[in-house]
């Protein structure tokens, strides 16, 4: 009806909400907001535990979020991403700090996620009427499935229906499409690469902009003058359970390859063996889609990521007819 009727929010210390909004023509202002619940806190450990000494994830931009059907279920997937704005540099490098703080690179960070929080009680039909009993609510990452594209049989049974034991799913910003970590090899330092800018949703996928500042897709820059440290990466993520899906349920292995932090080892910057790939440009970079110019589709032509050098993928534009009103007038 046009009427907000939620909001979605994180905080910086990790947490997830959704505030419940009365809005029924006359309700006053003391009974407009119904409650606010805390769905998720993703300052834990995979037992559950809270993380101490700052290491909570931060969420910084807007939650991303899209409503699914599955089966007969209806739920709504809050697709967020964590990373320390206020020290973009707080691990790396530990040289050539150009002054910026701390002056020394921390060294006991965890890896920053991706996270994707199933709510089930937005559909409920006395949820701003009555006191229904909710099923989404102080979810931590015990409940929560990592890496999903590891499983086997049938996805959406682990997260929907009677059988269902994980309320959501995440996976790690450094990690490729096959879990593997890159900052267990040296490759990159835990905690360094940080999602920053709000994620988009976009033809089923969750696509993330993740700043890394020991990126190495963009030729470097001179140390001695002014310059820009790290370059900002694309990932995408297919949604709703972070796993690209064949039509039967299970894993589309060859779809989310294409997942992740993904890197190549051609087409490198010299003396650079693997680099960054699906690179947006030096610096912090947000999602912004932008037309594509070789595009034939005329008044929709194709569009990509816009980047500061070049865009990244390719998506087809399809013009559609969006009825305005549900009666067909007659005119004698």
């Amino acid at each position: 009806d046009g009427l907000v009727d939620h909001l979605y929010f994180g905080d910086l210390g990790g947490q997830v909400f959704r505030a419940d909004l009365n809005n029924t023509a006359g309700t006053t202002t003391a009974n407009f907001g119904k409650r606010v619940v805390r769905l998720a806190n993703l300052a834990t450990t995979t037992a559950g535990a809270a993380l101490a000494d700052g290491k909570n994830p931060r969420f910084y931009e807007a939650p991303t979020v899209t409503i699914h059907d599955q089966g007969a279920t209806t739920f709504m997937l809050i697709g967020l991403a964590s990373g320390n704005r206020s020290t973009p540099l707080d691990v790396t490098p530990t040289i050539g700090r150009d002054g910026m703080l701390p002056t020394t690179a921390l060294s006991d960070r965890l890896v920053n996620n991706v996270y994707g929080v199933i709510d089930r009680d937005f559909i409920k039909r006395d949820l701003i009427t009555g006191t229904p009993t909710l099923s989404t609510q102080n979810v931590n990452l015990q409940t929560m499935q990592i890496n999903p594209q590891l499983l086997a049989g049938n996805i959406p049974n682990v997260f929907i229906g009677a059988s269902a034991t994980k309320n959501g799913w995440y996976r790690s910003l450094s990690s490729n499409s096959a879990g593997v970590e890159r900052t267990t090899s040296g490759f990159r330092v835990a905690g360094g690469m940080k999602a920053f800018e709000e994620p988009i949703a976009l033809t089923g996928n969750l696509i993330i902009p993740v700043y890394d500042p020991q990126g190495t897709g963009i030729a470097p820059q001179n140390p001695c003058l002014p310059r820009v440290v790290g370059e900002t990466n694309r990932q995408r993520y297919c949604l709703p359970f972070g796993v690209c899906l064949t039509t039967t349920g299970t894993v589309n292995t060859a779809a989310d390859a294409d997942t992740g932090f993904q890197t190549k080892t051609t087409g490198c910057p010299a003396g650079v063996s693997e680099c960054n790939d699906k690179t947006l440009g030096g610096g912090i970079v947000g999602i912004t889609p932008a037309p594509i110019e070789d595009s034939t589709s005329g008044s929709c032509p194709d569009f990509t990521i816009a980047g500061n050098s070049a865009g990244s993928g390719r998506w087809q534009c399809i013009p559609t007819i969006n009825p305005t009103r549900w009666y067909e007038k007659w005119k004698k």
